[in-house]
């Protein structure tokens, strides 16, 4: 019963229904993302994409009929999607998988 508690506690703490497996998949992405899309190895460089609040990253859960769909997205990568689509709905898909600028973690 305490595993149990403790494991819920956890995930309360975390601030979204997200599991310690999803958390650490998201956290990887994540590091792999700013090194390889974005060219920041220090962390010192990393920590000035960011800004001062380290906003770069947006989670996003949508609750369907069927379950919920969650997902890490880097702003700044969907942003340069939806500017280079030029308003092209399939091109901005294309770009996004291109770009790697979302992390699926939660999929119904």
């Amino acid at each position: 019963m305490k595993k149990i508690y403790d494991e819920m506690k956890a995930d309360y703490y975390r601030g979204f229904p997200i599991s310690k497996e999803e958390q650490n998949a998201i956290n990887e992405w994540q590091k792999n993302h700013l090194i390889n899309y974005h060219n920041l190895k220090t962390v010192e460089q990393k920590a000035s994409f960011g800004g001062a609040i380290g906003g770069s990253f947006k989670f996003e859960f949508i609750p369907t009929s069927i379950g919920t769909i969650g997902t890490c997205v880097c702003g700044s990568c969907r942003n340069r999607a939806r500017r280079d689509a030029k308003d092209n709905g399939e091109l901005f898909q294309k770009l996004m998988e291109e770009y790697d600028a979302e992390f699926v973690f939660q999929n119904i």
